[in-house]
């Protein structure tokens, strides 16, 4: 059983590795996207500054303390 577990590991390894070929890797292209591709996709600021309004009118959900934090509870 257990030369089973290291024969199927070895060869799950095999292939998950990389074969040596004696070659140099060619260059790749890489596809960068334009400019205004980009500005396309970016929130306008209005709904960025609307969005922190609202968040700034509500309520937190925890609870302020009046007291210091070292403060005696007794």
């Amino acid at each position: 059983m257990k030369n089973k577990a290291l024969e199927m590991l070895l060869q799950n390894f095999k292939l998950f590795t990389d074969n040596h070929t004696s070659t140099t890797p060619k260059k790749r292209v890489i596809v960068v996207p334009s400019l205004a591709s980009i500005e396309e996709m970016r929130t306008p600021a209005y709904e960025i500054s609307e969005k922190g309004v609202k968040l700034a009118l509500k309520e937190s959900k925890i609870p302020h303390l009046q007291r210091t934090p070292f403060a005696d509870l007794n």
